[in-house]
């Protein structure tokens, strides 16, 4: 084969790669014409990760709000500082004396940040609570004189300032301390009546926790509009059921938030000694010259498994810890602001310009936090690229469209169902995604950011799978060339 002709295929193949590359621009502008984002404002990165160029975009220097694609960010940094195989541990000890049966003294637990301590999400674990009797019960130790104790950290660092305050009671905005247990969450039941509106026992044990409720039952004809909410404090343990409703609608429960985890432990592992034949009388514990007696190291799973959960499931409080844990162990105290600084930093060193990035919280919950769909890209593509020196598939942390999670429903009976994975964000008229294709060796990161839309959620979800299906067979030609 002649020089020339060599040439003239390569500037050939060269030609049809930028054609294609012109289609995927081509989709991209008429995803960002779509006539549901008429108000919106929209930003689309396709980011090629060997190449570590955009192939197309839109908007995508535009900082925008990412709700929770934000915790691509905080779980990639958390697994690149702390290492993939990173365990939380939390010692539990006994301080005083022993004698024969009887202890006096203290049970101290040291918490350590661990969010997963009597989770549901890992109940394949050890229970924490169970391994503590059985540790207590292998001393010989019978009888209890003293007091538990939980080091923790005040409620108030538990939370981030810059959340909404009607955020604070429910599930998704529990907070992240230094001890959590069971989720940091129960169920809260409540009962319409003809003509009342009435609390049922929380679905825990929580010493100090109180329930007031302070909302109207309206007749079935008023035509005011009708809501209820539960509103708590950031320092406080009332929980008030507040708004208004009608017999019609029938509330069954609320999914709140524990306002102090540590004494739902407590009283799970009082009950939890009683029926191992401990018994404890609580009282406050003066031993001079104590002892020593180390229980239990309790170790969470791994940073990296942690991080898969929260991504598919798209968990705050889970989020949260791992970016406190970031700061705790560089500084030695439970921080968000002091760890949103380790990230932005450890991205500056990956030569990624951080002005992208206005990050608040780890978890996204905040409206200040504020993202491109640029930086995204150069993230995700650095994420899987340097995962890759610790063995971790940075992709396979996050939920495949059609398959898993919150994007189980996307793409769903398409040949793209389980080849895309993309970490969803929402709250009222946000709505992004950003992730990888295809999920076996990646060759693309896809972030979409749409804000203030005025369609539906369901609506301008089908619009981003319909940009979706048109783009990805495109990319599909790139990856052929």
């Amino acid at each position: 084969m002649t020089m020339n002709r060599i040439i003239a295929i390569c500037t050939a193949l060269a030609a049809a790669i930028s054609l294609f590359a012109t289609d995927v621009q081509t989709a991209v502008d008429r995803f960002a014409a779509d006539s549901v984002l008429r108000y919106a404002s929209v930003g689309v990165e396709v980011y090629d990760i060997a190449k570590g160029t955009e192939v197309a975009g839109y908007r995508s220097t535009t900082a925008d709000i990412p709700a929770s694609n934000m915790k691509t960010i905080t779980c990639a940094t958390a697994i690149a500082s702390l290492g993939p195989d990173y365990r939380f541990v939390t010692p539990v000890k006994l301080i005083g004396h022993k004698h024969g049966h009887k202890f006096s003294g203290r049970i101290v637990v040291s918490g350590s940040g661990d969010p997963t301590i009597g989770s549901k999400y890992f109940a394949d674990r050890p229970d924490f609570v169970t391994t503590i009797v059985e540790r207590i019960a292998a001393q010989g130790i019978d009888k209890i004189d003293g007091e538990i104790v939980v080091e923790d950290c005040q409620m108030s660092e538990a939370y981030e300032v810059n959340w909404n305050l009607d955020d604070v009671a429910w599930d998704y905005g529990a907070g992240s301390f230094l001890f959590n247990y069971a989720d940091n969450c129960f169920r809260l039941p409540v009962e319409i009546g003809d003509s009342t509106i009435t609390a049922g026992a929380p679905s825990v044990d929580i010493e100090g926790l109180n329930v007031e409720v302070e909302a109207t039952l309206f007749p079935d004809d008023d035509i005011r509009s009708k809501e209820l909410n539960v509103l708590r404090g950031v320092d406080s343990s009332t929980i008030k059921i507040i708004g208004s409703t009608n017999r019609r609608k029938r509330y069954t429960w609320f999914d709140c938030a524990m306002p102090q985890p540590s004494e739902y432990f407590k009283s799970s592992l009082i009950k939890a000694m009683a029926d191992g034949g401990i018994k404890i009388h609580q009282t406050i514990s003066h031993a001079e010259n104590p002892d020593t007696i180390w229980l239990v190291e309790y170790q969470s799973p791994t940073v990296a498994e942690i991080a898969k959960s929260a991504l598919e499931r798209s968990d705050n409080m889970f989020t949260e810890c791992l970016l406190k844990a970031i700061g705790l162990r560089e500084f030695g105290i439970w921080n968000g602001a002091a760890s949103v600084g380790i990230v932005r930093s450890y991205w500056r060193d990956k030569d990624i310009d951080i002005n992208q990035l206005f990050m608040i919280d780890g978890s996204g919950l905040s409206r200040r936090n504020k993202v491109t769909p640029l930086f995204f890209g150069q993230m995700l593509a650095s994420a899987q690229t340097s995962g890759l020196d610790h063995n971790v598939d940075y992709a396979s942390l996050l939920p495949r469209l059609g398959i898993d999670g919150t994007v189980k429903r996307m793409l769903i009976d398409t040949p793209y169902a389980g080849n895309i994975c993309m970490k969803s964000g929402s709250m009222s008229q946000v709505l992004c995604y950003s992730g990888y294709y295809p999920v076996e060796s990646p060759r693309y990161v896809i972030s979409v950011l749409v804000n203030d839309y005025l369609t539906s959620p369901t609506q301008m979800r089908n619009s981003i799978c319909t940009f979706l299906l048109e783009l990805l067979p495109k990319l599909d030609l790139l990856i052929e060339e």
